[in-house]
């Protein structure tokens, strides 16, 4: 298809008549083209203007409106038709109009193309916003026609800025007027803002200097104390920071540093350490002067305990010797705090056997446990190294104190201090001890005064208990100079297990299994007694002891299954009625924790001497067995076969020289340990009503089910148990022997407290 221009030119003829048409053809087809080109060109950039979220608009040489696009019905609120023969500067707040005109025509005189602008502007509604715009100049011929300008709500951005410059402006605020040097630098070092006292300070530190570079690279540099030198000699004490500060994309932008004058601290602070040093002197001093007359005290009760006194002259002399004592203790615990104080604690480093040190805490405090009537255990585990480089004397001060404290806060229970290996490398071990009781606990609110010096955590403790409230701010100081920590687990009225880790050397020759036993044929053999009636075990351990072995004691059979993890014992005494756990769960439990290369000896003692009895013990894993109560001559003769090293040395002379082996009390008498006979005789008299009281009531109970046609209790015959104490302590010396002590059962009798004796020759 072809588009034609036709143009017709009539001709006249003579009359006036057309007589003929002269036609043109002209193929316009490339105009047509061209024009709707054009047209559909315009449509589209006028689509695309319409659509714009800018507005769009073009004014004429005097600023009139020729165009304008829908954008500003949403923004301004006129609609375009409104805006049409109105002046630009009509929409432009009048205190920003004059600089609106003159920036157009700097841009004119400039011959500058485009150019940028913001200014306030007002909507119909009287709302002002900001906007930015883009405007050319339209020329035509050097003549300018008009302007073309694309503008945009920048009301949002505008509000931003202002709040932005507005945080900057406080923070420079509280630059100027911080109290201290602070100034905040670019990453060419120079000065954003600073504080008036930053143009005061004489100088930067060398080292600040340092640390503002290696700020800039990102790194936070502190120093708690730096000093500035001057050239007269003098010297100013400051701490100072450096900090990176970042723009938005992270990038370091530069550094804030902060620099404050210590001088008045560091002199007090020194102040402080001389009062702390003189007051050490002068508690030391103190305490040595107390110590001399109190050494006077303690020799002479000595002298005066050797001679021979009357039972109340002698508790008298007892009662100042144990007030002397806890004296002397409560002074060297004063002393050694003023030196941990003082910053003269200095730890040895020596070569100690822990598990020797750990049995000699327990040996320190077992008096105090006994004495309380409770279960006292030290647990070494077997991961702990058995040489270790330390201070021994310091550790053993930390560990006397909590199982001390454990012992006097606890009424009824037991108390366990256990050792354990928290960590390891070639040459250090960190071992980590806890001490576990079942006493009072402590309340959250106190926890947080336990470790501060001269603080309880109850101030009634201090009136019921006694204490300084010197000894865990002490042991915190000792465990920190050690390398480890000290904190506490516990909860008001069900215990506490107070623990802390201290770092330890390896010793060179140490290895980290215990040596076998039998290398040492002079060793004490070790023996584990498992008895819950103290009369029984203060018996059995003095004939172990008068037999040549080294007693344990555990109070039943839980605690005899820990000392068997823990201790490498030669034979185990297994009493076989317990509370908590009997002596066949005890022994089970010890057969199943055992090494396929050891097994320990278990020999049951038990007052069970019915049929059957000691095939159940061998079917719990026990290797033999012998009633109550213990002879020595069984006793030694039983031990020697079950450890044959003994088998090596001579009789004792206990039973070798025919000393009537029936009565252990009196063998103990007639070498010489009368005091302990008196104290076996007295725990005797003293819990043998109660027991009775018990079994009396317990047949009464059994002798009631049957009256009622009840049925018969799980255990049907309880009487064993109720009688295997009995038995253990029976075997005593029927009339006298006791200096100043009358018979303890004389005829087959007893004293229960008072009122009339009652038989026990049906019990023994």
């Amino acid at each position: 298809l072809a588009w034609l221009l036709v143009n017709a030119d009539p001709q006249p003829g003579p009359g006036g008549a057309v007589t003929r048409v002269v036609c043109t053809l002209v193929d316009i087809t490339l105009h047509r083209q061209a024009t709707e080109k054009l047209r559909e060109s315009e449509t589209r950039y006028r689509q695309l203007v319409e659509t714009a979220h800018d507005i769009i608009y073009r004014t004429d040489a005097d600023g009139y409106f020729t165009y304008v696009n829908p954008v500003a019905t949403r923004v301004l609120g006129y609609a375009p038709e409104e805006l049409a023969g109105r002046h630009y500067l009509e929409m432009i707040h009048r205190d920003h109009r004059a600089r609106v005109q003159e920036h157009l025509r700097r841009q004119y005189w400039q011959h500058s193309a485009s150019s940028y602008d913001e200014f306030l502007a007002v909507a119909r509604d009287g709302r002002e916003l900001w906007i930015g715009q883009n405007v050319q100049l339209m020329r035509l011929g050097g003549r300018v026609e008009g302007i073309q300008a694309v503008a945009r709500d920048i009301t949002e951005r505008k509000a931003a800025e202002q709040a932005l410059e507005q945080e900057r402006q406080q923070l420079r605020d509280v630059v100027t007027h911080a109290p201290v040097a602070m100034a905040i630098l670019d990453r060419e070092e120079r000065w954003v803002a600073h504080s008036q006292e930053w143009l005061r300070f004489p100088r930067m530190p060398e080292n600040c200097r340092e640390g503002v570079a290696r700020a800039l690279q990102g790194e936070v540099v502190t120093r708690d104390e730096d000093t500035v030198s001057f050239d007269d000699g003098a010297r100013m004490f400051v701490r100072w920071s450096a900090h990176p500060w970042r723009r938005s994309s992270g990038e370091v932008a530069g550094v804030v540093v902060a620099i404050q004058n210590i001088d008045v601290l560091v002199k007090a602070r020194e102040a402080a350490l001389e009062a702390a040093r003189v007051k050490s002197e002068f508690v030391t001093n103190v305490s040595h002067e107390l110590r001399t007359p109190l050494n006077g005290v303690l020799g002479m009760t000595g002298l005066l305990l050797s001679t021979t006194l009357e039972d109340s002259q002698k508790d008298y002399a007892r009662t100042i010797e144990r007030s002397a004592r806890d004296l002397l203790a409560i002074i060297d615990e004063i002393l050694a705090f003023a030196r941990a104080e003082s910053g003269s604690l200095e730890l040895d480093a020596i070569d100690f056997d822990l598990r020797a040190l750990v049995g000699e805490v327990e040996g320190a405090t077992a008096e105090a446990a006994s004495a309380k009537g409770l279960e006292l255990a030290c647990l070494v585990e077997d991961p702990v190294p058995y040489g270790l480089r330390g201070d021994p004397v310091r550790l053993r001060e930390v560990l006397n104190h909590l199982v001390g404290n454990a012992v006097k806060f606890t009424s009824e229970g037991t108390v366990v201090l256990r050792a354990s290996l928290a960590g390891a490398g070639p040459a250090e071990a960190v071992v980590r001890f806890d001490v576990t009781d079942t006493g009072i606990g402590v309340t959250p609110a106190a926890q947080e005064r336990l470790f501060r010096p001269f603080s309880q955590a109850d101030g009634s403790a201090s009136r019921k208990y006694g204490g300084t409230g010197l000894g865990l701010a002490l042991s915190k100081r000792l465990v920190e100079a050690m390398g480890g920590e000290i904190g506490v687990r516990t909860q008001p009225g069900q215990g506490s297990t107070f623990w802390f880790t201290a770092r330890f050397a390896r010793r060179e020759d140490s290895g980290d299994v215990a040596p076998a036993p039998a290398a040492d044929r002079t060793a004490r053999p070790r023996v584990l007694v498992v008895e819950d009636m103290l009369v029984n075990q203060k018996v059995t351990v003095a004939m172990l002891e008068n037999l040549g072995y080294q007693p344990d004691v555990a109070g039943n059979g839980l605690a005899a299954v820990e000392a068997c993890s823990s201790t490498a014992y030669d034979a185990v005494l297994m009493d076989c009625q317990m509370p908590e756990m009997d002596g066949f769960k005890a022994a089970a439990w010890i057969r199943q924790r055992e090494g396929p290369q050891r097994r320990v000896p278990i020999i049951a003692l038990t007052a069970g001497v019915g049929p059957g009895d000691r095939e159940r013990c061998l079917a719990a894993g026990m290797d033999d067995y012998f009633g109550k109560p213990a002879r020595l001559q069984t006793l030694d003769s039983t031990l020697r076969k079950w450890i044959p090293r003994m088998g090596e040395r001579p009789a004792p002379a206990a039973i070798s020289s025919g000393l009537p082996a029936e009565h252990p009390l009196r063998m103990l008498e007639q070498q010489g340990r009368g005091a302990l006979v008196v104290e076996i005789i007295d725990l005797f008299l003293e819990t043998t009503p109660q027991r009775l009281e018990q079994m009396r009531e317990a047949r009464l109970r059994a002798a009631r089910r049957v009256g009622d046609g009840r049925a018969v209790p799980p255990d049907p015959d309880p009487w064993p148990r109720r009688l295997h104490g009995r038995d253990g302590r029976c075997a005593l010396p029927a009339g006298g022997g006791v200096p100043g002590r009358r018979a303890a059962a004389g005829g087959g009798e007893a004293t229960a407290g008072r009122g009339s004796p009652r038989r026990l020759s049906g019990l023994c």
